[in-house]
């Protein structure tokens, strides 16, 4: 995994020495090597952590009359390379990187339907003065945007385009309240965007035009009601073999939490790499899936680590988050991540993530609830009638109402997937990247996504549980302990520290001092939400967040 770091310099206000710099800002992504080139008023930066032919895929790489900056992994790359050689094609190393640049040479703009992987790319034709840009279908990696008069930037993180535009500005305050409201937002100054997943850009340096060249449209779901638990096994063991490929030396580990996916992805795994490092993190309070994990530790004999994480600990990873931190983003489960992913990265390079099994196969409770609304409010209405209606249909009569009553499944199901790309994936790699760790997600691959856009979502459900092709794989290769478990999640004791704790005080200080625009949320709304920590404990802390960050990031 690596950082990109591009300016075209249209008025030539940088030097070589600024430029280093600001390439600076991403040197975390790409601890082992940092290098550019230039080329008149373009600027192509590149930072390496190296993975695959260690020796040779130095970047920028270049060859003929183009030059590639790549971040990311290409699991499908020998056999693109085959096909390569086959129509003649010579190569000069062993990396993925120089697959990329020779498919998109002899394919054109079409190759990106060949890459199976995680990536975000740049590519410069010199010959005609124009870039190439484009991510992953999924999103797994970054690529931000900004361009005005004076520069325009393409980067793996916004900390660059922070630096290098002085009067960054926000675009509208509708920008922070997304955050507010939905967590996360990809986009907060004028001139400043994120390259879209699956899109492929054009850009003409000489005139600054950017156009969209080709996207790469979602796959329909069929109507297909029955799947086949063999056929997805075999592409999960095809997948996670490739996604074990790194040189001799080079550490690999697994993030098992004790639910499903991880567990399966060990499982797999165990048996590619005996002895495999495994690692999970676990609370003073019983909040954790540990004893899950360890089951499945013990089960196949991975060299299993656990690393505690306390209020202490969150106390010390707030700043650390804060500085990582290049967009707004709110999930409290990005610092135990974050201290997790800086312990993995002391032996590893790279770590395995079960990060997309619900958003394919309908893991959340959300949609379990829609497919049955109906059935849910007639035994809601009849156990009332009785007299014994009971909490758990009273939450879920709740949720209907206020989420479900009008929303359709395909939508819901849309609707988490752009989740994972908005929020979930962001905050693994900001967490990750920023230890210099590569965490790869074997569920998301382009033939795991194929496979479950064959059925329709509401088959992967029965009323008692989502994801049943993933249990049915856990099931027999770990068996019922694990594969029909509860769903539990990543959960942290927020509202202990929060309402309780040498945080909370924290907290009440912090926002005391609140710089968040008035216009979003006024300092009075903020003195009743103290005062009711118990009700407010999770908007609390995300307007905290929120609060550090412009403090941080706006002096």
């Amino acid at each position: 995994m690596c950082g990109i770091l591009v300016i075209n310099d249209k008025k030539g206000a940088l030097n070589d020495d600024h430029f280093t710099n600001l390439l600076g800002e991403i040197t975390h992504r790409g601890p082992d090597e940092q290098n550019f080139v230039k080329n008149g008023s373009l600027y192509l930066g590149h930072v390496r952590l190296s993975i695959i032919d260690v020796a040779n895929g130095h970047q920028p790489f270049k060859k003929n009359d183009k030059v590639l900056l790549f971040n990311g992994e290409i699991y499908n790359y020998k056999s693109i390379k085959k096909e390569l050689q086959d129509n003649g094609i010579i190569f000069e190393t062993d990396s993925d990187t120089e697959v990329v640049l020779e498919a998109f040479k002899y394919f054109g703009d079409t190759f990106i339907e060949k890459l199976d992987g995680m990536y975000a790319f740049v590519i410069y034709d010199q010959k005609n003065n124009e870039l190439t840009i484009s991510r992953d279908f999924f999103g797994i990696k970054p690529l931000y945007m900004y361009e005005d008069n004076n520069f325009m930037v393409l980067s793996s993180e916004m900390h660059p385009i922070n630096k290098v535009i002085k009067d960054l500005k926000y675009s509208n305050l509708i920008k922070l309240n997304d955050y507010l409201l939905n967590d996360s937002c990809d986009s907060l100054y004028v001139g400043q965007d994120i390259i879209r997943r699956g899109f492929l850009y054009k850009y003409d340096v000489k005139n600054g035009m950017l156009r969209i060249a080709k996207y790469k449209e979602e796959k329909e779901k069929s109507l297909n009601k029955y799947y086949y638990d063999n056929d997805l096994l075999n592409l999960l063991e095809e997948e996670i073999d490739q996604q074990l490929i790194a040189d001799e030396g080079i550490g690999v580990g697994i993030f098992l939490s004790g639910g499903i996916d991880s567990s399966i992805i060990t499982a797999i795994a165990s048996k590619i790499r005996p002895k495999i490092n495994t690692y999970s993190i676990v609370f003073d309070d019983d909040v954790t899936e540990e004893y899950y994990s360890r089951i499945v530790a013990k089960k196949f004999s991975t060299n299993h680590t656990e690393y505690k994480f306390n209020e202490d600990t969150l106390i010390e990873y707030i700043p650390t988050m804060i500085n990582a931190m290049d967009l707004p983003i709110y999930d409290p489960a990005i610092l135990p991540f974050m201290y997790l992913c800086d312990k993995v990265s002391k032996n590893n390079k790279v770590a395995l993530s079960g990060d997309g099994g619900d958003e394919l196969f309908s893991g959340y409770t959300t949609l379990r609830i829609n497919k049955y609304k109906k059935l849910f409010r007639l035994i809601s209405k009849l156990s009332n009638h009785l007299g014994t209606i009971s909490n758990k249909f009273k939450n879920i009569n709740s949720i209907i109402d206020n989420n479900l009553s009008s929303n359709r499944f395909e939508d819901i199901y849309k609707n988490d997937f752009d989740v994972l790309d908005e929020r979930l994936l962001r905050k693994t790699d900001i967490s990750s990247m920023h230890y210099g760790l590569e965490v790869r997600v074997p569920f998301l691959s382009k033939r795991i996504y194929n496979y479950a856009s064959d059925f329709h979502p509401e088959s992967f459900i029965n009323l008692k549980y989502g994801k049943m092709p993933l249990r049915r794989i856990a099931k027999k290769l770990i068996g019922n302990d694990i594969a029909f478990k509860k769903k539990q999640g990543f959960r942290i004791p927020i509202k202990k520290w929060v309402t309780q704790s040498e945080l909370s005080d924290v907290i009440e200080e912090d926002l005391h001092d609140l710089v968040v625009p008035k216009m979003l949320i006024s300092n009075e709304k903020v003195k009743k939400m103290l005062k009711r920590k118990n009700i407010y404990f999770s908007e609390i802390f995300k307007l905290y967040i929120l609060n550090l960050w412009i403090k941080k990031h706006f002096k």
